[in-house]
C-alpha cells in the first residue's frame, strides 16, 4: 500500500477494514472507524502507512446562532482534543527498496510503531491484542524493563515452589533482591541459578524462566517496572498473626535472627532498641 496508486490504495483499504472486522471476535470490543493514511515524514521523505481505529464517543456541541447559545448532543464523536479512544499502527519504510522475486518486501526494511490508549508507561499487557496481533500481525517488543520484571516475578514464584526449608527460601529471596539492587548491569538466569540454587534445581529453573519469556542469555537490567516493589519493607509473618517488618534496604539476616520453634514459641532477636510503639 505504501507504493500503490490511488485506485489500488482504496481497494486494499477495504481489505484492511474487513481484516479488522474479522479480528474483532469478541462482542465487548467496541466498534469504530478505520482510517488508513499514507504519506512521507522527515527530511528524507520516508514513506509510511498508518492504520488508525477511532472509537466513537458522545459529546456536547456548543452552537451560537442569532445571539443565542444552544447545546446539541453529538452521538458519534471522533478524535476530539481530549479523547484517547483510539489505536494506531504505523509502518515506516527504512529505505526505498524493491520487493523480492516473490513480490514481498523484506520485513527488516520496515519499523512498526503502536499506540493504544490502554498502554501505560510501565504496562504493555492491557494493549488490545486483537488490534496489534490479530489485525496488524505484530507483537510488542520485549524491553529490558519487561525482562527484568519477568526475572523478578518468576524467580519469586519458583523459589516459593522449591522443595527446601523456609530459611533457605528466605536466603534465596534475599539473594534475588541483592542481585536486582546491585550495580551489576546485566541479568543471567543460568549464572544466578549456579550461584544460589541447589544443583538439582538449576536446569529446571532456567528452563521455566525461558518458558515465561526470559532470554537464555544475559540481558540488560532495568528495574524501572519493579522499583517500588524493591523498596517495600520485607515482612516476616508468624502463624499467630504477628508481623515483623524489615527495611527494604536492610539485610534480613543482619537485622533479625530467628531461632527454632520451642514449645509453640519462636525466639526472635532484633538488632536495635525499641524507639516507639504505635
Amino acid at each position: 500500500m505504501i507504493k500503490s496508486n490511488d485506485p489500488d490504495f482504496l481497494t486494499v483499504s477495504k481489505v484492511l477494514a474487513e481484516k479488522l472486522t474479522r479480528a474483532q471476535t469478541h462482542p465487548k470490543w467496541p466498534g469504530g472507524v478505520l482510517m488508513v493514511i499514507s504519506g512521507t515524514v522527515g527530511k528524507d521523505s520516508t514513506r509510511f502507512l498508518a492504520a488508525l481505529k477511532a472509537e466513537a464517543d458522545k459529546g456536547i456541541n456548543l452552537v451560537e446562532k442569532g445571539g443565542k447559545i444552544s447545546l446539541e448532543l453529538v452521538k458519534k464523536m471522533l478524535l476530539s482534543a481530549t479523547q484517547r479512544l483510539y489505536k494506531i499502527g504505523i509502518l515506516l519504510e527504512i529505505a526505498p527498496k524493491q520487493a523480492g522475486a516473490d513480490g514481498l518486501a523484506a520485513a527488516t526494511n520496515y519499523r512498526m510503531f503502536l499506540f493504544d490508549h490502554l498502554l501505560t508507561a510501565t504496562e504493555t499487557r492491557p494493549a488490545a491484542a486483537y488490534f496489534y496481533s490479530g489485525f496488524l500481525g505484530v507483537n510488542i517488543l520485549a524491553s529490558a524493563r519487561h525482562h527484568t520484571r519477568i526475572f523478578f516475578e518468576e524467580t519469586n514464584n519458583l523459589i516459593r515452589q522449591l522443595d527446601v526449608d523456609e530459611d533457605k527460601k528466605a536466603d534465596l529471596r534475599e539473594a534475588l533482591r541483592t542481585e536486582l539492587r546491585s550495580n551489576k548491569p546485566t541479568l543471567n538466569a543460568a549464572e544466578f541459578a549456579k550461584e544460589h540454587l541447589p544443583e538439582d534445581a538449576q536446569q529446571g529453573f532456567v528452563k521455566k524462566l525461558v518458558e515465561k519469556g526470559f532470554p537464555d542469555q544475559s540481558v540488560v537490567k532495568d528495574v524501572a517496572y519493579i522499583s517500588t516493589r524493591l523498596r517495600r519493607p520485607r515482612q516476616l509473618h508468624f502463624s499467630s498473626g504477628v508481623i515483623v517488618r524489615v527495611p527494604a534496604d536492610g539485610n534480613v539476616k543482619e537485622l533479625v535472627e530467628v531461632s527454632k520453634l520451642e514449645d509453640g514459641y519462636t525466639a526472635v532477636k532484633i538488632k536495635g532498641v525499641i524507639d516507639r510503639q504505635d
